[in-house]
C-alpha cells in the first residue's frame, strides 16, 4: 500500500476492502451477495494485502461514499 496517508492512490478494489473491513462482517457479508465472483475476488485480495490503514484513510473513505450517495 502507499506511504500516502490519503486514499487517492489507492485503486477502487483497495477503497472497497477499506469499506468493506470497516463495515464489521454481517454486513459485508451483505454487500458481497450482490457482487460478481470477479468482485468479489479483487476485493478479498485487497482486504488480505492492505495493512496498516490508518484512521484517515478510513474516514476519507467513508466520507467519499456518503458523497457518492
Amino acid at each position: 500500500m502507499s506511504k500516502d496517508k490519503n486514499t487517492g492512490n489507492l485503486a477502487g478494489p483497495e477503497r472497497a476492502a477499506i469499506f468493506m473491513m470497516s463495515l464489521g462482517e454481517q454486513s459485508a457479508a451483505e454487500v458481497l451477495k450482490h457482487m460478481g465472483p470477479k468482485e468479489v475476488q479483487r476485493v478479498g485480495t485487497a482486504m488480505a494485502t492492505l495493512n496498516n490503514i490508518s484512521n484517515i484513510q478510513v474516514t476519507q473513505v467513508m466520507t467519499d461514499f456518503a458523497n457518492v450517495i
